[in-house]
């Protein structure tokens, strides 16, 4: 098998666990699987138990429990049985089999974005970084009809039409999610998103709120409503909202930027570095938070280190705007001939690129002046 087991192992066993009324101290995962997967089994025995139990799973109604994964491969779908082990009693509550009707490989990207919070929900687990793809919609609808009552499809359907546009249908997935699962602050989360791409802010800001009070856990419920209000200028709320998140969460990097941007608003351009820089740490490619970071090097007349971001931006990045326009500006300071050769050629790419800003046009004459043009 070209796709390993331990991506879509760990996400079925963990969504069940995330859904189910069950919860335990120690999980294993173990029973008959193909050769190709058979070098997984361990990383995946281990990486179950040691997140779950680093997460504090809790133990529920006074009784030590033990949730078991059973995982196997029959043909194209893969089994995982969770048992629930306590008070003298074994039984199975939960297969995930009817879950995965497609092959393997159809569902991969399906799992590896799916997010999983545990019952106390202190802690995230995603397998990886990719989209729903569009093969997922089947998929996600036959799991809304397999168990109704399971808020998880419902809140995948959500976000897979949301990206797709269709935020309509997402809204009614999303809703759905919250009304099957009111504690879900994931679910309550999209449904904030999508009136923010409605251009339905209050609304938007309701629905994070309420999650908030739902799941005070999910960190992106209190980043959301921070860009909300930043938006409005309330930067005080915006802020304290933004630090909680990466309080939750300390790699959350779009909520670093947040706080460097909410500081930057009100004026405290030195004190936004910081966030900014770390935000960039934590995620090289985050385009806007590189941006800032160099622009309010900029406002703080730090030339020489505001130069550095942008190169760094435009080496990952040539047609960048901010990249163009930025160093068109530094460089058009100098008084050396090459640097303002550069900073005009920065300027000229910045308009032949679509830019629209008049002061450029005025910014290229006077360096043409400088360069006796």
């Amino acid at each position: 098998m070209k796709v390993p087991l331990l991506t879509w192992l760990a996400a079925a066993a963990l969504l069940l666990l995330a859904a189910s009324p069950c919860s335990g101290q120690s999980v294993r995962v173990s029973g008959p699987v193909s050769p190709e997967g058979a070098p997984e089994v361990d990383r995946l025995r281990r990486w179950i138990a040691e997140d779950l139990i680093g997460a504090g799973v809790p133990v529920r109604d006074g009784a030590p429990e033990e949730i078991a994964g059973i995982g196997r491969i029959e043909g194209h779908k893969i089994v995982v049985e969770i048992e629930r082990r306590g008070a003298g009693s074994v039984g199975a509550v939960a297969t995930f089999s009817r879950y995965v009707r497609p092959a393997p490989e159809e569902i991969l990207d399906l799992f590896s974005r799916l997010r999983f919070e545990l019952a106390n929900g202190r802690r995230e687990l995603l397998a990886a970084r990719s989209e729903l793809p569009e093969q997922a919609k089947p998929l996600l609808h036959a799991s809304t009809r397999a168990d109704p009552a399971w808020a998880w499809p419902w809140l995948r359907l959500a976000e897979l039409q949301r990206r797709q546009g269709d935020l309509g249908s997402a809204l009614e997935a999303a809703r759905r999610a919250v009304e099957l699962d009111p504690s879900l602050g994931a679910a309550r989360n999209e449904l904030g998103v999508i009136h923010l791409l409605a251009g339905r802010s209050d609304e938007a800001a309701a629905a994070f709120d309420a999650g908030i009070a739902a799941d005070p856990g999910f960190p992106e419920n209190y980043h959301n409503l921070s860009v909300v209000l930043r938006e409005k200028i309330e930067t005080e709320r915006a802020l304290e909202l933004a630090r909680k998140a990466v309080e939750i969460r300390p790699d959350y990097h779009q909520a670093w930027h947040s706080i460097g941007s909410c500081l930057y608003v009100d004026g405290k351009l030195a004190e936004s570095l910081e966030p900014f820089r770390k935000a960039v740490e934590l995620e090289p490619d985050f385009h806007a938070a590189r941006v800032m970071l160099g622009t309010a090097l900029f406002d703080l007349a730090r030339y020489g280190e505001s130069e550095r971001v942008f190169r760094e931006l435009l080496a990952r990045r040539e047609n960048d705007f901010a990249g163009h326009y930025y160093l068109g500006r530094i460089l058009a300071r100098s008084e050396e001939k090459e640097r303002l050769e550069e900073g005009l050629a920065h300027f000229e790419r910045f308009l032949a690129d679509g830019g629209d800003d008049e002061r450029v046009k005025g910014w290229i004459e006077e360096t043409r002046k400088k360069l006796g043009r």
